[in-house]
């Protein structure tokens, strides 16, 4: 039996992000193009940069927003409810800011 090797799951959020590198004259030139790529891009690196000024605020507003989603798409889609539970994705999205965004945040990077 070969033994396989675990391939790396790469991050899509930050694939199309710009990386460092080039000359320092290239990095100090703008690259000006007027198509949607640059609209885009210009969108990531700004998501990207608010991501490393207020990692945790980010934190919680993903996880936060992630948990209402996911309680959302269990109670519609795969319990087929009629009505939407309230209280139940209140919870899910105080779960969702306070363990998941919070305090997971803090555990793992401090």
């Amino acid at each position: 039996l070969q033994k396989h090797k675990a391939k790396a799951i790469p991050n899509l959020f930050f694939i199309a992000l710009p990386r460092g590198g080039g000359t320092a004259k290239e990095q100090q030139q703008p690259n000006v193009n007027n198509d949607n790529d640059t609209k885009l891009l210009t969108t990531k690196t700004t998501l990207s940069s608010l991501m490393k000024q207020y990692p945790l605020a980010t934190a919680v507003l993903i996880t936060t927003f992630k948990a209402i989603l996911a309680d959302l798409f269990t109670q519609f889609l795969l319990e087929h409810n009629q009505t939407w539970d309230k209280s139940r994705t209140l919870l899910f999205a105080t779960f969702g800011c306070f363990f998941q965004g919070g305090a997971q945040y803090i555990i793992v990077n401090h």
